[in-house]
């Protein structure tokens, strides 16, 4: 982008550049974790559908869906607290981002000049609308803590592929990620919407 391009000003202003620029970063690493995911399944059965049919279900049943397969099939009690650690981590990616992804922008005469705030039904179907006040240091955090994610799905699948391998059959480049599993990660807090002051 050059310095002198202002789109989509002045037409419309759907915030400031950087928390917008920002709000992308979250959308297209969620897109990456989303789609990496389902794939540690292929180590232990046929996965050519399991996308179609975590995708046919609603998040918290595709959740729950994906965390019974890795329960019936791992027997490493380690490996799946670790799987189900990852699942449970995207679980607060894909909420966190649906939360941002699907608000809008509220235009709003008070608050702090580098939030932008953001509107949305409290719960599906509800006529009810929250709101959540984010400044660019919490879009950031939030789309680095997608990215950590992110990392944690590809070292996960590094090391399901070769777990049950001897090392002399694992190219040298892999073994750092094989000697011990990824360390658990801590689930962040979810970023509940206020409700806006009754009138």
């Amino acid at each position: 982008m050059s310095d002198h391009d202002i789109w989509p000003l002045p037409d419309f202003n759907p915030g400031p550049h950087e928390h917008l620029h920002a709000i992308g970063v979250i959308s297209i690493t969620f897109a990456s974790f989303e789609q990496d995911l389902p794939d540690l399944w292929k180590y232990f059965a046929d996965n050519r559908n399991i996308h179609e049919k975590l995708n046919a279900r609603n998040d918290k049943d595709a959740i729950a869906e994906f965390k019974k397969l890795f329960r019936k099939h791992l027997t490493r009690s380690d490996v799946l607290d670790a799987v189900i650690n990852l699942i449970d981590y995207f679980d607060w990616c894909q909420v966190t981002r649906n939360q941002i992804l699907h608000s809008a922008r509220y235009p709003k005469p008070f608050g702090k000049p580098d939030e932008i705030s953001l509107s949305k039904p409290i719960k599906k179907g509800s006529q009810e609308s929250g709101r959540k006040d984010l400044s660019l240091d919490e879009i950031r955090d939030i789309a680095e803590k997608m990215r950590v994610g992110v990392v944690q799905c590809c070292t996960m699948d590094i090391y399901l592929r070769y777990m049950d391998q001897t090392r002399h059959n694992i190219a040298p480049v892999y073994l750092p990620y094989i000697d011990c599993l990824p360390p658990l990660l801590g689930i962040p807090a979810t970023y509940e919407l206020k409700e806006w002051p009754k009138s």
